[in-house]
């Protein structure tokens, strides 16, 4: 497994406990962060971490990649449409293991870590005329996820339902106030 170097204070002991002295060194993963992972919010560091060395404070991995999520997550890659880095168990790109600020511990607001790989979206939401509102995070806080699952679907796209003017309708069922006007209620003009 691979060692990872954790902070010591100089002179620092060994710690002894199954993982809740482990904050004692390592508050930084988790101070004043809104999303604690609750393993690490509950001392379980040794069920990811595992020592890599009897005398030094040396830790390794418990599994690797997607098989370290999978102890305890649910599988994301079953669904007819992947997403590729769910596939190739890349949840740590996305996700902070211990601690974040966004939804879901990523890293990133959610519109940052989508357009970090689709920036066309970034470009468009800057440059269109008309701008959608879905990709607004002060009107649409989940942004992308509000129509697309982030890991998998048996959908076109990831796309939550089926069809597509479904998922259009979750939002377009009222007036909808656009930039400049107010949009029609498209599920009863339909």
């Amino acid at each position: 497994p691979a060692a990872l170097a954790g902070p010591t204070a100089p002179g620092a002991r060994r710690p002894a406990g199954p993982g809740s002295d482990c904050l004692s060194c390592h508050q930084p993963l988790v101070a004043g962060r809104k999303v604690v992972h609750p393993p690490v919010k509950n001392g379980l560091c040794l069920g990811c971490h595992a020592p890599a060395s009897q005398t030094e404070h040396r830790f390794g991995w418990q599994a690797e990649g997607k098989a370290m999520c999978r102890q305890c997550h649910a599988p994301r890659d079953v669904e007819k449409v992947k997403h590729n880095p769910v596939t190739e168990g890349l949840c740590l790109y996305c996700h902070d293991p211990h601690a974040s600020d966004h939804h879901a511990r990523l890293r990133l607001t959610i519109f940052q870590t989508c357009t970090q790989c689709h920036p066309s979206k970034r470009i468009q939401d800057a440059t269109s005329h008309t701008r959608h509102g879905a990709l607004d995070p002060a009107t649409n806080p989940l942004v992308c996820v509000a129509c697309h699952d982030p890991h998998q679907s048996d959908h076109e796209k990831r796309l939550k339902q089926w069809p597509p003017m479904n998922v259009c309708l979750t939002c377009h069922d009222r007036p909808v106030q656009a930039q400049d006007r107010l949009l029609l209620d498209m599920k009863a003009w339909l």
